[in-house]
């Protein structure tokens, strides 16, 4: 074996042009798929993030029943067993609130909006709502004060030093009723919540709804969305589910996941195809290849080596210049996915229009999930490698004297 590999390794670099040829063509194929990957991920990756971050969570613990029946009577105690619970899990980005319905006015326009009462520096360190104020401060967590979505503001006409009047209903048929200066503007990305959207600091939204202690839920966050799966069991084994409701993104946004499923399912055709060109593509430089040496095939049999021992140096080459290939691809492709990565494409004009008509933001993020570049580069070395069956049987068929004599 250690023989066939040195042997191997010595014929990828007695032709450089052609092992660079090949090489190039596994480079290029991994770096196409890896991008175009990376593009169509992104875009699902930040669209639930920017819905999912600032509402529901990717994982969400919340009373039993109160996904059919989202009041604020609704709630539970601020249980700090429970988060002591879900940290021996792993669980560490967890973040409490509690969240209802108002009306809010200001001037002469009045809206229903959502309400998320929330711990600010909480908020901030977990799902980076600061980052997110375009105007104005995040208030303190027992200030009287409110932050408004973009859009919102826009509608009202308001700016943070306005104060914006809010009616509403509190815990157990309590009136809810406030001035609230407007401490900051903020953009979440997603324009359905920067039009819907308000938030309260905890403890005096709290105050204001007469739910001392009282959350309607606690949101989790975590590292990645490959992770949503092996969180949710965990947490199923763990939490007490007779008295709390666990609860993924998912189920709580069957639209949006419908959406992304179904659009994914042209983005997996479309990327198919590039697999299948990258397949002929591959497929002709390994004919070329294997055409080329016929005369070399045929004098090594003659001499007296075996036809299954060339074939298994032959896949040992395609096996290495295949390897080297993905690996340049891969490392060609990381600093393309991160100056895309911060430096996201923006649309603009008639396509902008689109993405906010149906509530995404006009955004093009790319996504550095490893799996994406171990996934498209495992593909295309495995449709290499595939291919090698090509030489493989050629070689196996080979007659020595037609094969010197071409």
């Amino acid at each position: 074996m250690r023989m066939l590999v040195i042997l191997a390794w010595r014929n990828v670099w007695r032709n450089r042009r052609r092992s660079f040829i090949t090489m190039a063509s596994v480079f290029f194929a991994i770096v196409l798929a890896i991008i175009m990957r990376s593009a169509t991920t992104g875009v699902y990756e930040n669209m639930i993030h920017n819905l999912v971050s600032f509402s529901s969570g990717y994982i969400q613990i919340h009373h039993k029943g109160y996904w059919e029946n989202q009041s604020i009577d609704n709630t539970f105690v601020a249980d700090e067993q429970l988060e002591i619970i879900l940290q021996k899990q792993g669980v560490s980005d967890l973040v409490p609130r509690l969240e209802t319905f108002a009306l809010i006015s200001f001037g002469n326009k009045t809206r229903g909006t959502a309400v998320v009462c929330v711990d600010p520096e909480m908020e901030s360190e977990v799902t980076g709502l600061d980052r997110k104020i375009i105007s104005g401060r995040l208030p303190q967590i027992n200030e009287p004060a409110v932050v408004i979505g973009k859009r919102m503001a826009e509608i009202l006409n308001a700016e943070p030093g306005d104060t914006i009047v809010l009616i509403g209903q509190g815990y157990h048929a309590n009136s809810a009723a406030a001035l609230l200066p407007v401490t900051g503007v903020v953009s979440l990305g997603s324009p359905q919540l920067d039009e819907n959207l308000i938030y309260l600091p905890l403890d005096f939204g709290r105050k204001v709804f007469s739910a001392d202690s009282l959350l309607t839920s606690l949101s989790i966050m975590i590292p990645s969305a490959y992770d949503l799966e092996s969180f949710t069991q965990k947490l199923y084994a763990t939490v007490d589910t007779g008295q709390y409701e666990v609860m993924t993104w998912k189920q709580m946004m069957p639209d949006l996941n419908q959406f992304i499923e179904a659009d994914s399912a042209g983005h997996y055709i479309t990327i198919s195809i590039l697999y299948l060109v990258i397949s002929f593509g591959l497929l002709g430089t390994i004919l070329m290849m294997t055409r080329e040496r016929m005369h070399e095939f045929g004098i090594l049999i003659a001499i007296g080596m075996k036809k299954r021992v060339l074939a298994a140096s032959v896949m040992m080459e395609v096996f290495i210049i295949s390897f080297l290939g993905a690996l340049s691809g891969i490392a060609a492709s990381i600093p393309v996915i991160a100056w895309f990565r911060f430096n996201p494409i923006r649309f603009t004009g008639q396509l902008e229009e689109a993405y906010k008509r149906y509530g995404f933001e006009p955004v093009m993020y790319f996504s550095n999930d490893q799996h994406i570049f171990t996934t498209q580069a495992l593909i295309v070395f495995t449709i290499t490698l595939v291919l090698t069956v090509y030489p493989f049987i050629k070689i196996q068929r080979i007659k020595p004297v037609e094969a010197i004599n071409s």
